[in-house]
C-alpha cells in the first residue's frame, strides 16, 4: 500500500462578499478583511491499494 499526500494552495473569490470587499451588512466583509479574496489551503491523502494479480482472463 502506498500512501500520495499533496497540499495545494489557492486564492478564491470571498463567497460573503462576492469579491467586493464589503459586508453585505455594511462595512468591511469580515470574512476577508476587506480584500475580496481569500486563502484556501487543501491537504489531500490518497492511498493506493496494490493490485491483486490473480492470473485469470
Amino acid at each position: 500500500m502506498r500512501t500520495i499526500s499533496k497540499k495545494f494552495d489557492r486564492v478564491e473569490v470571498c463567497r460573503n462578499c462576492k469579491g467586493s470587499g464589503k459586508s453585505p451588512m455594511g462595512g468591511t466583509c469580515p470574512v476577508c478583511n476587506g480584500t475580496g479574496m481569500i486563502d484556501k489551503h487543501l491537504d489531500i491523502d490518497i492511498t493506493i491499494k496494490p493490485h491483486k494479480n490473480d492470473n485469470r482472463r
